[in-house]
């Protein structure tokens, strides 16, 4: 996997992807918890956004 961010979420729909492989866009060593929280929710929200 790789690529998958927010923004890029919709292309990869479009593209016929149905599910996703998050890895370092969500989390990375050393982030507290507030900021994956926010990250995931910058997902919750692309996903909700359709395409």
């Amino acid at each position: 996997m790789g690529g998958v961010a927010p923004d890029t979420l919709a292309d990869w729909r479009r593209a016929g992807a149905s599910g996703f492989g998050i890895g370092s866009a969500l989390y990375k060593p050393g982030m507290g918890a507030a900021e994956v929280g926010e990250r995931a929710h910058a997902f919750v929200t692309a996903w909700n956004a359709g395409y």
